[in-house]
């Protein structure tokens, strides 16, 4: 049961991934509700001002259901108590005696990114470091190379047995993709096949590098390629370079029995 609310102002990109990477993999008692954009600063009772004023402040309200919990993410640091403010602490002549009066209706988005997004970039809405806000998306999409057949069986026996995943499909890295910790993912020119993972969740990946079936930097994700090789747009994202993509094991197969293409170990690649 939610014992209270606080309003959350979100002020970087960076801020806002970070908060929705860890919200997307938390088991606890607090969580992220409805996202509203003001486009002012409130008042507060004690004369503070929340927000930028003249300016679109993007917040989100957290439901709350254990106040221990709730204060291991201020001591944690995952939350900054400088960005929070209850309802309680906003002046009156923010509300109205309607409800539905009240400033979180100026732009009320529940959890539907989508229209969140579609307003932020009709808007052109930027964040106070001039950041636009990056979709989510981009923590959502995994790679996993595949080396071996081997890799490729085990891989694929782990993750149709567990529902840890929204999507699967494979794709091709024929570039080197740097990230933004030094890491690289595929060679130019040539042929790298990858499981491409659609999950806001890192359970699978964990199982995976618990068991051996990879190591851990054998795991890539969107959000770490450094942006030089990604067209960003709010909403939506793609590499620039386009890439070859297969739904199924079988389609990818004949593509490869095509090419002619073979693993290091000289095998070829047998759904």
């Amino acid at each position: 049961m939610v014992i209270r609310v606080v309003n959350y102002w979100i002020k970087s990109s960076k801020i806002w991934i970070d908060l929705v990477d860890f919200f997307n993999n938390y088991d606890g008692s607090v969580s992220i509700s409805v996202y509203y954009v003001i486009e002012r600063a409130l008042k507060c009772k004690d004369g503070r001002l929340f927000g930028h004023p003249n300016q679109k402040n993007l917040l989100m309200t957290l439901s709350i259901e254990s106040e221990d919990d709730f204060q291991k993410l201020l001591s944690d640091k995952i939350l900054n108590p400088d960005f929070l403010i209850s309802d309680e602490e906003i002046g009156s002549e923010e509300f109205s005696e309607k409800p539905e009066e009240t400033y979180k209706n100026e732009n009320f988005f529940h959890l539907n990114y989508y229209k969140l997004f579609k307003y932020l970039e009709e808007n052109s809405f930027k964040f106070e470091d001039n950041s636009i806000p990056l979709t989510p998306d981009l923590l959502d999409y995994w790679y996993v190379p595949i080396p071996s057949n081997t890799v490729y069986e085990r891989v694929n026996a782990l993750y149709k047995n567990k529902n840890l995943i929204d999507d699967m499909d494979y794709i091709i890295i024929d570039e080197e993709i740097t990230c933004k910790n030094g890491r690289v993912l595929g060679e130019k020119d040539k042929i790298m096949i990858c499981y491409r993972f659609i999950t806001g969740k890192k359970e699978l990946f964990k199982i995976l590098v618990n068991d051996g079936v990879i190591q851990e930097e054998q795991v890539f994700r969107a959000f770490d390629f450094n942006e030089e090789h990604l067209k960003i747009h709010y909403f939506h994202w793609s590499f620039k370079k386009s890439k070859q993509s297969f739904n199924s094991a079988e389609e990818l197969a004949d593509y490869l029995k095509e090419i002619d293409f073979r693993f290091e170990d000289n095998t070829i690649f047998k759904p």
